[in-house]
């Protein structure tokens, strides 16, 4: 355990001293925990670099990450599966880790990331993505990015074609199309104010 410890150490002090000089993040521990969020989003390799620029930019907007596996952490604390989508009350409930409700990152890692996440935290694609969404309900098939509001809609659109929602998962899926829509017009895309002129505007996320 010891020498497990003490190799991790090594490979994140030297992924921190290798990063993007305008990383929004204030030490090594924040490394560790945005890469713990790219290593639940995807288990994609091609895909983490991209996972990661997303989280990124919206660190820098700022905007909140809205990031489910967190949500299920701050419910699971990581000791099992939840085993269920995610309800309506836990997107809107504020605790620690709903990236939901709170600005910036959750309080500690959602898992052990490991050293390709850990890089891809480091030094993000180069992309100015702000969402993504799953393809289908295959995780293999990867997923769909945009920059704006409205091609996220879209391809939330084609995931919930693919889905066929059961009423409560739907439910809970309008919630965070809401929160999105709320944060997305706080950011400035004009694309989202019609869709979040009918709920109350939510504070803007700020920097961790």
């Amino acid at each position: 355990l010891d020498e497990m410890v003490t190799a991790q150490q090594k490979a994140l002090a030297d992924i921190w001293a290798g990063r993007d000089p305008t990383l929004p993040l204030d030490n090594p521990q924040q490394l560790v925990t945005l890469a713990s969020i790219v290593e639940k989003e995807t288990g994609l390799p091609a895909e983490r670099g991209h996972v990661a620029a997303v989280f990124v930019n919206r660190l820098k907007k700022p905007m909140r990450l809205q990031s489910d596996p967190t949500v299920i952490y701050g419910i699971t604390k990581g000791q099992a599966p939840l085993g269920r989508p995610l309800k309506r009350s836990e997107i809107e409930a504020k605790t620690p880790y709903n990236t939901y409700q709170v600005n910036g990152l959750p309080p500690t890692p959602i898992d052990n990331p490991g050293i390709d996440s850990l890089k891809a935290a480091a030094n993000p694609a180069d992309s100015s993505d702000l969402y993504f969404v799953a393809v289908s309900t295959n995780p293999s098939d990867g997923h769909l990015f945009a920059a704006s509001y409205t091609d996220q809609q879209h391809n939330v659109a084609k995931l919930r074609a693919a889905q066929k929602l059961a009423a409560a998962d739907a439910e809970a899926a309008a919630a965070e199309d809401q929160l999105e829509a709320q944060q997305a017009a706080a950011s400035g895309d004009t694309s989202a104010n019609n869709t979040a002129a009918d709920t109350p505007p939510s504070q803007p996320a700020a920097s961790p």
